[in-house]
Formats: C-alpha cells, structure tokens, sequence
C-alpha cells in the first residue's frame, strides 16, 4: 500500500474476553512511530458502542455493574467525574441518617426514579452537544488549515 504509514500494518491485539482484559490491553496499544491520537482513537472506538452508564433508583434497576471500570458493584460514589449528581446524593444521604430535613421528597423511590431519568436525559444531551461541537470545530480545521 503505498503511501499507508508502517503503524498501520501493526498487530494491535484487543482483547475483550474481560472489562479488564480490554482496559489492560488499550493500555498496551501502542505502536512506535504512530500519531500520540491513535490509543486515544482505539479507546473512542472500543468504548463509544458500550452502554451508557446510567443514574437509578437502588432496587428499581436489576443490573449495578459496570463495564468500564471493571466492578461488581458500582455506585455513585465510585465516580468522581459527577457534579449536580453529587449534591442529590448528599441531600439524599443526609435525609437517611437525619442530618438535614430539608428534602423528604428525596426518600420517595418514585421521585427519586424520576430524577434519575432527568439526570440521565440531561448527561446524554450534553454529550451529544458536545460531540456535534467537536464534529462542527473539525470540519472547519479541516476546511480551513493545510491538513
């Protein structure tokens, strides 16, 4: 092929037999002399077809584990990327132990589903503004440079 680049004809084994198995192998894809995008382009491809994670009422939803991390049991609190989540967890959390009154509604697992689903409604919006921009600022690097 002439014109490919030799990284391109490099054996990059993925393996997928496990949450692990797959992270610990993104971690070994690397090819000398490759682009420094590519491990970050062979991670985007292997996790963006994955299932999104998803906020839940505990015990309205059968299935707590989660893939990316490699865990059994996930909760909230595994995550340390979560900001509005952050304050109903704790408004919730100090509603259990009777710390702080102000919010009963929170114990209802009705309402609480139902902020869930607002919360997961809000996330996955958010991503998809955020992949239209990088689609939309690409375009015009690409349209506007000597790529």
């Amino acid at each position: 092929n002439a014109g490919v680049p030799d990284f391109f004809a490099q054996n990059i084994e993925i393996q997928v037999d496990s949450a692990k198995a797959l992270a610990e192998s993104l971690d070994r894809a690397a090819v000398p002399g490759a682009p420094p995008y590519l491990n970050t382009l062979l991670r985007i491809l292997a996790t963006r077809c994955m299932m999104q994670a998803i906020y839940f009422c505990s015990g309205m939803e059968p299935d707590t584990h989660h893939y990316g991390l490699a865990t059994a049991i996930y909760t909230h609190f595994t995550s340390p990327i979560r900001r509005y989540s952050d304050v109903i967890v704790h408004r919730l959390l100090a509603v259990c132990v009777g710390v702080d009154p102000t919010y009963p509604a929170l114990t209802d697992k009705q309402k609480q589903q139902q902020l869930c689903n607002n919360l997961n409604y809000r996330h996955k919006m958010a991503q998809y503004a955020q992949r239209s921009s990088v689609a939309f600022h690409t375009q015009l690097f690409m349209t506007s440079s000597n790529f």
